[in-house]
């Protein structure tokens, strides 16, 4: 009586119980594998037929193929992926879930399926952080950038402040004590008209020629407050750290609000 042997997704046969017997010595199938003799009435390991007698009962219909499964990792993964996009958190687990769902379909040798949701999962985590990393890069990287940039303009300002300063100090002593009605007093003699416009000028607009500073050396006496008293305010946004230049040469910075 012939037998048929279901090996994995294959069936082979029909074999002669001597052929059988072969192909099991030679490592073609296993012990383990579903076998059916003419005559038996079920499909049994491989084995237990070869060590039953022939039986007389008609056969029963051939087991059906496995259909392949889709393991839940691959279907996790996806999930992530998407979330990856609405919340950062989950796009790194979407990779890890990504990978090991695609580990486990490899090892599965055809009985899981799923690699393209492991895929999807996998890009959509990998494309999410990226965009989320981006973001925080961007969102650290800009405030430091404009800070900086304010720094620099502070920088300036006060430097322009003590060239101001010192200008002022030497109109002074070239009249009597007095301070210069006005900063534009101080030119074309003790500043060049182009020199000018650079140190008056607010350094963040430069280009606007408005002049970025009050002057308060015609208001005050230059003893007021031991010298403490405001020479120079710079101009900026009301309620924002001015740069001050007090008659004693100090250069600070203040929250004021000056009256411009």
């Amino acid at each position: 009586m012939k037998i048929l042997i279901q090996h994995g997704d294959q069936r082979l046969g029909p074999y002669t119980d001597a052929e059988a017997r072969a192909a099991l010595g030679s490592g073609l199938v296993r012990p383990g594998d579903l076998a059916w003799r003419e005559g038996s009435a079920t499909w049994i390991p491989l084995a237990g037929l070869l060590a039953r007698p022939a039986g007389l009962i008609g056969a029963p219909a051939l087991p059906k193929a496995a259909t392949p499964q889709i393991p839940g990792l691959a279907i996790a993964s996806f999930a992530l992926g998407i979330g990856s996009f609405l919340c950062f958190v989950t796009g790194i687990p979407a990779i890890i879930v990504g990978h090991m769902a695609r580990a486990q379909i490899r090892a599965s040798h055809g009985k899981l399926t799923g690699s393209g949701f492991a895929l999807a999962g996998l890009i959509m985590g990998y494309v999410g952080t990226c965009l989320v990393g981006l973001s925080l890069f961007i969102s650290l990287i800009l405030p430091a950038f404009f800070s900086a940039g304010e720094r620099g303009r502070e920088a300036i300002r006060m430097n322009t402040g003590r060239q101001i300063y010192f200008t002022c100090k030497q109109y002074q002593a070239d009249h009597h004590g007095k301070m210069p009605p006005s900063l534009t007093d101080l030119t074309p003699h003790y500043i060049k008209s182009e020199d000018a416009r650079k140190w008056f000028s607010d350094p963040a607009h430069p280009e606007s020629g408005e002049n970025g500073w009050i002057y308060y050396g015609s208001a005050h006496p230059a003893d007021w407050d031991g010298g403490k008293s405001a020479l120079l305010v710079s101009k900026i946004a009301r309620g924002g750290r001015n740069v001050v230049v007090h008659f004693d040469g100090s250069v600070t910075r203040e929250l004021t609000q000056p009256d411009w």
